[in-house]
């Protein structure tokens, strides 16, 4: 069954990161794990907010772009958009697909 929707759901928990971190879904289908290479998995970023604790946060249901609708991609979380301190703690985090 090919999978046409994602969506991201994070357990922030203990230490929230900086105003405006975020934890995003990448994709690459090369097998290169150089950061450079992963592009969004979504047609919109596949991402949630990493500035608050204590919370189940869920990136909402976003297409899956179509490059990464094949027999084998790898997937990464990628943080971004961080200070370089705070760092934030996480408890479950899934990537759905339906």
């Amino acid at each position: 069954r090919r999978f046409s929707q994602a969506r991201m759901v994070v357990n922030r928990q203990g230490v929230a990161g900086a105003t405006g971190a975020k934890l995003a879904t990448k994709f690459n289908v090369s097998g290169s794990f150089t950061a450079a290479n992963f592009n969004d998995l979504g047609t919109a970023p596949i991402e949630v907010g990493l500035d608050a604790i204590n919370q189940v946060v869920d990136s909402g249901w976003v297409n899956i772009a179509a490059a990464a609708r094949v027999a084998k991609a790898y997937i990464a979380l990628v943080g971004y958009g961080g200070d370089g301190t705070a760092s934030p703690s996480f408890g479950a985090i899934s990537i759905d697909l339906r």
